[in-house]
């Protein structure tokens, strides 16, 4: 199989493809988990770090970079180091103290075209709100992998609002549950609900209630890799008819337009 063309896409280019969107599409968003109480991070020994809370616990840079990302959760690490000032070394030193101290955590998403194309975010613990004083958002910021879900779910929304859609992200289908991106044409037709699938585990469950009756309209199944693609599809297979089939398309995260437009807006 042919390897894909090497194209170096920073992180500071995907930002200034997505940052307008990101943010208005995060205020819609509701976590199918909340935060929890407590953020402890583990050793390898097994034991849990001692979380810093209090303002006095932190140094004059790190408050910086804790108020910046409360201000700006979707700047890329390296563009965050650029608007401060901080060298990448500074910046490496600052972040990780604060990664050590369980008041931030750092997500890497990828493109689809290969670890290089990795666009690395930071966001907020409960620890870190409050250590800047602030409270956490009634729709919280997941955390982990489910921030890398949610950046996909903003992406995609963005796309299909411009591509002749009304897009909500998770919302509540007429079975009580709900959809990763939610997709009603402008002009009339059938909605299409989009599930994002970075790991293969509640995919047959999430496509089974988007066919379940009332709920209308296709699936589309975006897996993160070619191996969740391939897992995804032998299980649907095992539960859906063809009837079904015909209703559902699994595909690639990046498959979608706007993965192949930051790739062409590089190379031009």
């Amino acid at each position: 199989m042919n390897k894909p063309p090497y194209i170096d896409v920073t992180d500071e280019e995907v930002e200034a493809h997505m940052r307008p969107h990101l943010e208005h599409y995060m205020k819609s968003v509701v976590a199918r988990c909340t935060i929890p109480d407590k953020h402890a991070e583990t050793t390898s020994k097994g034991k849990n770090k001692k979380i810093s809370e209090e303002p006095s616990s932190f140094t004059e840079d790190e408050m910086h970079i804790l108020q910046s990302v409360f201000e700006q959760p979707y700047l890329s690490v390296t563009g965050r180091a650029e608007s401060l000032g901080f060298s990448s070394h500074k910046n490496n030193k600052v972040k990780n103290s604060l990664l050590q101290k369980g008041v931030m955590v750092e997500q890497s998403i990828n493109l689809g075209f290969g670890t290089q194309r990795n666009v690395h975010f930071a966001s907020l613990t409960r620890a870190g709100y409050k250590a800047l004083n602030k409270i956490p958002p009634k729709i919280p910021q997941p955390l982990g992998a489910s921030s890398k879900h949610v950046w996909w779910q903003c992406c995609i929304a963005n796309h299909s609002e411009v591509n002749g859609f009304t897009a909500e992200i998770e919302k509540e289908l007429p079975n009580g549950k709900k959809v990763d991106v939610y997709l009603a044409p402008k002009k009339g037709g059938k909605p299409l609900c989009v599930e994002v699938e970075l790991t293969p585990k509640n995919a047959v469950s999430n496509v089974t209630q988007d066919l379940e009756p009332g709920v209308l309209g296709k699936v589309m199944v975006a897996c993160e890799n070619k191996k969740v693609k391939q897992i995804v599809e032998k299980k649907l297979e095992q539960v859906l008819n063809n009837q079904q089939w015909d209703l559902v398309q699994v595909m690639l995260l990046s498959d979608f337009h706007f993965v192949k437009d930051i790739i062409k807006r590089i190379k031009t």
